[in-house]
Parts: C-alpha cells; structure tokens; sequence
C-alpha cells in the first residue's frame, strides 16, 4: 500500500513537470482515508474464504 502512495507522488510530480497546467494535489487526509479502505478491504477478503474454510473438516480442506 505505502508503494502505492510514493508512485502516486512520483506521478503526481511527472505530470506536473510535464504538464505545468495541470496541477496534482495529494491531500494527507487523502492517503490517510485510501490506506484505510485498502486495509478494511484486504481484511474483508481475506476474512471471507477464511471463515468457509474454518467450517470444513481437516481431511475435506485437502480434497477440494
């Protein structure tokens, strides 16, 4: 995630060298609130299959 942040600044700063009329602003409110949704959504998808596996028997886990 925090790889993510520093290629959104590394961009960020390319296009605005490029292209000085376009301005990029990355707010920390922004990365703060971003880095949260992708933690609550990276938990959530690894909660799911976790729990359907959690109800199967040891032996059945390996057969499918």
């Amino acid at each position: 995630m925090l790889a993510g942040v520093g290629f959104a600044f590394a961009m960020g700063w390319l296009v605005t060298t490029w292209r000085p009329q376009f301005l990029v602003l990355i707010e920390p409110p922004a990365i703060v609130l971003t880095l949260g949704a992708g933690l609550l959504m990276a938990l959530l998808g690894a909660l799911v299959p976790a729990r359907s596996v959690a109800r199967l028997a040891p032996a059945e886990v390996f057969r499918r």
